[in-house]
């Protein structure tokens, strides 16, 4: 009879807390949720091409958020050579990427990166371009990398302008800018 009455015991004190327990749980889950909920709004990014993309959290991480990862920054080393002498395209940290980034499109990429420019860094963006050798207005390619936000945007001009963005456009500084105006101009 004893052991029947702590049994019963315990559950009459089970179904007291129970509720209570059940309250504690839902109150947190909510206060959890309520903290990840972000409805601040970004402003619009303006891109090279004088575009506008909103910032979303699909494409603001990279682009205006917080750096996320700063590996990339050991480029900075490359700054005015030419993207083969520093092997920039072989390096592992960007060849897989690029892959990634450009799909199907990374062999004709890799095989009309023939002619290219020194490799320009300003506030921490890195930008060169490659192109089909004696045909650069038909096949041209502008690579641009965010080392401060670890985001890679290629551009290929050709019959059109194909565009592959990782993480979003890359706010490029006014040297930048004014450079790759130039290359979209002439196309």
């Amino acid at each position: 009879m004893i052991s029947m009455n702590n049994n019963y015991q315990n559950i009459k004190k089970i179904r007291y807390y129970l509720p209570v327990i059940a309250l504690v749980a839902v109150t947190t889950g909510l206060i959890s949720l309520a903290s990840c909920s972000n409805n601040s709004q970004e402003p619009p990014v303006v891109t090279a091409d004088n575009s506008t993309v909103a910032t979303t959290p699909e494409n603001a991480n990279g682009v205006n958020g917080a750096p996320t990862d700063t590996s990339l920054m050991s480029l900075k080393k490359y700054n005015d050579q030419y993207p083969s002498d520093a092997q920039l395209l072989d390096q592992p940290e960007i060849k897989n990427r690029l892959e990634l980034l450009l799909g199907k499109d990374y062999d004709n990429f890799r095989k009309y990166w023939q002619t290219e420019t020194p490799i320009k860094i300003e506030d921490n963006v890195l930008s060169t371009t490659g192109c089909e050798q004696h045909n650069c207005g038909a096949n041209q390619y502008v690579l641009q990398i965010d080392l401060m936000h670890n985001n890679i945007n290629v551009y290929h001009f050709g019959q059109n302008i194909q565009s592959y963005l990782e993480k979003g456009p890359i706010n490029l500084p006014p040297g930048l800018a004014q450079e790759f105006q130039s290359i979209s101009g002439n196309m």
